[in-house]
This record gives C-alpha cells, structure tokens and sequence, in this order.
C-alpha cells in the first residue's frame, strides 16, 4: 500500500507541475460487484450526495475528508445511479417524455439524448472508491481532473504525443461528469474531455470556467510521459507569451533528439 500511495503521489506532482489545474487531481476506483472492500479504511459518507459532488469532496479535499467509499445506497443522483450501472432508466426518460420540452424540441431527439449516454454494465459495479490521488493507497482506474480551457492546451499535447489527430468532445446536455466523462473513459479506455452538465455546475462547485478530464489508467503512463516530451520542447503551462519581430518560428520551440534527456530545472 505504501508504494502505491507513493506512486500516486508521484503521479499528482507531474500533472500539478505540467497542468496546474486549481483543485487537487482525483483519483476514482471502481469496485467491481465481486470484490470485497475493507470499510475501515475510507470514510463512510454521512449524507447522500451526486457523484459529481463526491468527486468535488475530492478535489476541494474538502476539511481533510481523505478518501470515500461510495455505494449506491450513497448516491442520490438519479441519472448517476443509472450511468453506473445501478438502475435502469425509468421509461419516461426511455421514451422521451423526461426531456420532451425541457431539453428538445421533438420527442425523437429526447429519446437519442437518453439512448446516446455512456453507462456501465448493469450490476457490474458493487461501489467506487474516490478521493485525492495523492491520498488513495490502491491504484485508481481513473484520474479525474476539473481544468481551465487554457489547461487543456497541455492535456491535448500530452495526449496526442502517442496518438494521431486530436480530442473529439461529445455531450448532449445531461449526465456531463457521471456518464460522458467519468463512464466513457472508463469504458473507452481513453482520455475524454467533458463539459459539467448544469445539475453539476448547479450543486457540485463546478465553476462556469471550468472543463473536466477523465484519463484511463491504461493511458495514464504513455499521457504523464507525452507531457513531459512536450514541455521540454517548449511548450509549458502557464503558456508563455512573448513578442517577436516577424519571427520564422518562435523561438522558444525546439527539436528534442530523444531518447536523451532533458533535466527539468
């Protein structure tokens, strides 16, 4: 336990050094329904909450609450429970009433914003285990971070140093932190950048000018290393700025012949 904490603490320096995001990095475990959990060792919440508030808990570290183990008996959110795999949709969310003028004009459209949210399995998950990375003594299957549009200039680098083209971002409205960012991660193993849906912004603390990321542990070593090839060939966050005389490119970009290294100051 000791190694992997140490290893998550490593892993929040280089994103807080590289990104900088103004709340602490999350880390998010999810407990599958045969796994046994040791209770003692995470706090048991006192009250229900969304899970865009218990990942808020989390990145405020909010009075030192360390790390959370999350049930469904302790999540109050509807649409939560359902893109985690919980519950099902109640039928008038399947058929389009829910949303039929409130979000959409026509029903067909209320129907594919349901029909189009990413959800777990039904029944895969038994709970999650969500806190600060730098607390949490398992390895997380998520890293959760909530970010400003300038920040995601560095999330794109990183990611794109191992793939080609660049981020797409889907959303339709509802289940922006739970199901698009959160779930669609998870399953896509991948990076996702997502936007807090306005049931997040309204109760969770998410901020107007505030994005979220949710990047995979099966790309978080190749993401943490394309970070690091990028900022030493110039590119760093806050990004800087500068004035130059017709210049044929800036001069602060530069070749890097790998694999040699560049030591960080």
């Amino acid at each position: 336990m000791a190694e992997i904490l140490k290893e998550n603490i490593d892993i929040t320096k280089q994103i807080e050094w590289h990104i900088r995001p103004l709340t602490f990095p999350v880390g998010i475990k999810f407990i599958k329904d045969n796994e046994t959990v040791d209770d003692g060792r995470y706090c048991k919440p006192t009250e229900k909450y969304n899970l865009c508030q218990y990942l808020s808990l989390a990145r405020y570290d909010r009075c030192h609450q360390d790390v959370y183990y999350v049930k469904k008996e302790d999540i109050i959110c509807s649409m939560a429970l359902v893109a985690l795999g919980f519950n099902d949709w109640p039928e008038d969310w399947t058929n389009g009433e829910k949303f039929l003028n409130i979000h959409h004009k026509n029903l067909e459209d209320s129907q594919e914003s349901v029909r189009s949210v990413p959800l777990m399995p039904k029944g895969e998950l038994s709970g999650l285990i969500i806190g600060p990375l730098e607390k949490m003594d398992v390895r997380p299957d998520l890293v959760f971070l909530a970010i400003l549009p300038g920040q995601l200039n560095r999330i794109s680098e990183g990611y794109q140093w191992f793939n080609s083209g660049g981020l797409n971002v889907k959303y339709s409205g509802i289940c922006g932190v739970c199901g698009w960012t959160v779930v669609k991660a998870y399953l896509e193993k991948t990076l996702v950048v997502g936007f807090p849906c306005q049931g997040s912004r309204r109760f969770g603390n998410y901020q107007d000018i505030e994005l979220i990321v949710g990047i995979s542990s099966e790309i978080l070593d190749e993401f943490l290393d394309g970070l690091e090839k990028t900022y030493v060939t110039g590119h760093s966050y806050p990004i800087g700025i500068g004035m130059y005389p017709n210049p044929s490119h800036a001069p602060h970009y530069r070749i890097i012949e790998w694999p040699n290294k560049v030591e960080r100051a």
